[in-house]
């Protein structure tokens, strides 16, 4: 079964996860998540599985 809910982006360019979403999914605030747009361009959250250290590495160095 596919559910989708649908959040606002603040001001500030972030997104509140609802709770129903956080507690289904396992994701809390130390969780890395990746994004994609799907074929009806929705934005597609998944939990990041590569190492978050070497994720702030290279965004680090993407900033540079």
């Amino acid at each position: 079964t596919r559910k989708s809910w649908l959040v606002t982006v603040g001001d500030d360019g972030l997104i509140n996860i609802p709770d129903e979403v956080l507690k289904e999914t396992g994701w809390d605030e130390n969780t890395y998540l990746s994004w994609e747009y799907d074929e009806n361009g929705m934005i597609k959250l998944t939990k990041h599985l590569d190492d978050p250290d070497q994720l702030r590495l290279s965004q680090a160095l993407e900033v540079m």
